[in-house]
């Protein structure tokens, strides 16, 4: 999910605890992605 989203031109900004939020300086939504056993939480993925 992680290259998905970087492929998009988003950007890690930053990590708060398992949080890690992705950025666009054109997009004003964030991308919160979470790692639970190697893969991202199934909400997420439905939003992006």
């Amino acid at each position: 999910m992680v290259s998905l989203v970087e492929a998009f031109g988003f950007s890690l900004s930053r990590v708060n605890g398992s949080h890690h939020i992705y950025t666009r300086p054109e997009i004003a939504k964030l991308v919160n992605l979470q790692n639970v056993k190697g893969k991202a939480k199934a909400y997420p993925v439905k939003q992006f």
